[in-house]
């Protein structure tokens, strides 16, 4: 079975790339960075010994070259995922950010990974796959910083809960995960609230919940944490950041 991963050369993808290798699931990798992946295909077929292809594809760009991808899939069993741990996040994402930044955001956390879903959806629907999206407690509610990122991911959210819905049609499985804090170099050098997750174990949770169409929060304790955030009234909400 075959599954692409968006994203893969780094962070979360990276460690998803090398959860599902080392389970026997053949991959097309995915990043703007082909030297990364290329080093990254090595390694994961020189240690499980299944097929990986790579694909370098810029998702700033205002078309994805589907043929690029296509040509890899041919040489594969059946497409049976997607996982799109893709993103974007900039500290100069704040209120009035340029039109230029706030289109590369939107670009990268919402317009490409949907794009790239919509077009492999009916693959998916005969195949009876997965598609496995990635969200984030900044979506929980409007903040002073990171605005468009959240705004992305919150669109993101509502685009899976519809992408839900049609899985009980069609007998497929769709997964969506607000994450919280990981280890990843967003996290490095910063005070966090809470502690940061190893992408290794959210990789891990995330292949066992690949046979059941659900929404998770990983680390678990983030969701009663989201909720109550997202109904704090305004006058406490404001003085707090996360």
């Amino acid at each position: 079975m075959t599954f692409i991963i968006v994203g893969a050369s780094a962070g979360l993808g990276r460690s998803l790339s090398e959860t599902y290798a080392a389970n026997g699931y053949d991959l097309i990798l995915i990043s703007s960075d082909s030297r990364d992946l290329m080093a990254l295909r090595n390694h994961l077929i020189s240690c499980y010994g299944v097929q990986i292809s790579i694909c370098e594809i810029d998702f700033l760009s205002s078309t994805i070259d589907f043929n690029l991808i296509d040509a890899e899939l041919i040489k594969y069993s059946p497409l049976m995922g997607i996982l799109a741990p893709i993103g974007l996040v900039s500290d100069s994402d704040i209120v009035g950010l340029n039109s230029s930044l706030m289109n590369d955001i939107l670009r990268i956390n919402f317009i490409s990974p949907v794009t790239l879903i919509n077009y492999y959806l009916p693959a998916i629907k005969a195949n009876g796959g997965n598609i496995i999206g990635f969200g984030s407690i900044a979506s929980a509610r409007g903040r002073q910083s990171n605005i468009a990122y959240a705004s992305a991911k919150a669109a993101l959210q509502t685009y899976f809960e519809g992408l839900r819905f049609e899985s009980y049609k069609y007998n497929f499985f769709v997964q969506f995960y607000t994450l919280g804090y990981m280890d990843t170099n967003l996290a490095f050098s910063k005070k966090l609230l809470f502690p940061v997750e190893s992408t290794s174990i959210i990789s891990q949770d995330v292949l066992k919940n690949m046979s059941v169409s659900s929404f998770y929060f990983l680390p678990r304790f983030w969701k009663p944490i989201f909720y109550i955030v997202r109904f704090l009234p305004w006058s406490l909400f404001k003085r707090i950041s996360f």
